[in-house]
């Protein structure tokens, strides 16, 4: 269900246009680079992120070290599909739905006025403000709806592996 709404949102005009191919590899490049750097900046602080994430409020306590924990994995794991161009409109479309995730819980503490002033979105070791760590999140979940609108993977293993798998097809056996 939730694919079917966002396959429908990608169909607006706007939406469509920005899936033009010369939208896709600087998508790729800055949506998975910043992943890619956020998940190994925060492998090695695990400790202090579960501390951070406990400070918004929003997972049970029993939750915030595992949470913590599996976090910088995730974001590695999209960062590195994106980069290298494997299943990039599905990698795109549940890194939209983290980038989401995150400035609800970032909007959430504002709101409440919870005194966190830092973002922990590039890890502990390079903190940013509320307002740029918002301003990064805009820009990711624009890269992220390029990349979940798009049809073309430029540079792409997976556009790759489809162009062999097509000309296997077209020989004679």
């Amino acid at each position: 269900m939730l694919y079917n709404i966002a396959m429908k949102f990608l169909r607006i005009p706007c939406v469509a246009w920005l899936s033009r191919t010369c939208f896709q590899l600087p998508s790729r490049a800055i949506l998975g680079g910043v992943l890619l750097a956020a998940g190994i900046l925060k492998l090695p602080v695990i400790d202090t992120l579960a501390w951070e994430i406990g400070q918004y409020r929003i997972l049970p306590s029993f939750l915030v070290s595992p949470f913590a924990a599996v976090l910088p994995f995730v974001e590695i794991g999209l960062g590195s599909l994106l980069l290298l161009g494997i299943y990039t409109r599905i990698t795109g479309l549940f890194s939209g739905l983290l980038t989401v995730g995150f400035t609800i819980v970032k909007l959430k503490a504002y709101i409440q006025g919870l005194d966190i002033d830092i973002c922990p979105c590039l890890g502990p070791l390079l903190p940013l403000l509320l307002g740029p760590g918002l301003a990064l999140n805009g820009i990711m979940l624009l890269c992220a709806v390029v990349l979940a609108a798009g049809k073309n993977d430029v540079l792409s293993l997976s556009a790759l592996v489809a162009r062999r798998r097509e000309g296997k097809h077209e020989r004679p056996s």
